[in-house]
């Protein structure tokens, strides 16, 4: 019988290289956290731009504008009930304050989505998922493409600035994702594409950066994974630099209350006595 292999996710590679630790809180020991506002809100602007772009490759036309406000709803909750919330200290501090914000955020950029970005993308498949097997390897390599485009894909992101001019030029993701294309696909990406939906108090718009990967990419990012496999069977998790790493806070990040790596605050009684 065919032993199936454990998967090793570009999001896992990710959290390797942001902060071994969190990889193996989550992976390893198992332990689930609650997900955080922002990464509610991608989920919902994720879920909301899927069955609209699906609904213009079936029917050739996106949802009606009416429709996604609704969807925007109901996949929050959805979301919050499935997978729980996390609030950090600057958040609201009360589910029901929390999911108005939550709505109120992923509706602006789910609006931004529909009227500027979905009219212009051609999609062939969206959420179209793969997996990379390679003889000898201990992990398959997984991902799904958020838009399967002709001779390529694309990725939405929704951010409160723009994106650094080389973002989509250095991108792990898109290095893990042009590797997915070519075994999957049987070619190289032509045609790849960051859409980042940059919405702020006084400015909304959409910076797309078009990029490329040839084979010395795909070299270079399954090297990536070849590394990130020898840490996982090693065990050997190494954390974030708290220095750096401004997602290593307790804002940002839901194993922060139990991490034995990140520093305490501490109080200084009269005399220097630390309690």
């Amino acid at each position: 019988m065919t032993v199936k292999k454990a998967q090793l996710h570009v999001s896992g590679l990710k959290d390797l290289q942001k902060c071994g630790q969190k990889f193996a809180f989550r992976n390893i020991d198992g332990i689930k956290t609650p997900t955080g506002l922002a990464a509610l809100r991608g989920n919902v602007c994720h879920r909301t731009s899927e069955l609209d772009l699906q609904h213009k490759i079936d029917h050739g036309t996106l949802l009606p504008d009416e429709a996604i406000p609704d969807l925007v709803s109901q996949s929050a909750h959805e979301f919050v009930e499935k997978r729980g919330m996390f609030l950090g200290p600057n958040d609201p501090q009360t589910i029901k304050e929390a999911m108005k914000f939550l709505i109120d955020e992923a509706m602006g950029f789910a609006l931004i989505h529909h009227e500027k970005l979905a009219p212009i993308i051609n999609p062939i498949a969206v959420e179209e998922k793969w997996i990379v097997e390679i003889a000898g390897f201990p992990f398959d390599i997984a991902g799904t493409f958020d838009v399967t485009q002709l001779k390529g894909f694309r990725d939405a992101k929704n951010r409160a600035k723009s994106p650094n001019a080389n973002e989509a030029f250095v991108s792990t993701q898109v290095s893990a994702y042009a590797l997915g294309y070519y075994v999957t696909h049987g070619e190289v990406a032509e045609n790849i594409a960051i859409d980042v939906i940059v919405k702020t108090k006084t400015m909304a718009k959409v910076v797309t950066q078009e990029t490329s990967r040839d084979m010395s990419d795909i070299k270079t990012i399954l090297g990536s994974f070849e590394a990130a496999a020898k840490v996982i069977e090693s065990g050997a998790y190494m954390h974030a630099d708290p220095e750096v790493a401004w997602w290593c806070s307790a804002q940002w990040c839901g194993y922060h209350s139990i991490c034995p790596w990140v520093r305490r605050p501490v109080s200084v009684a009269t005399g220097g006595i630390n309690v």
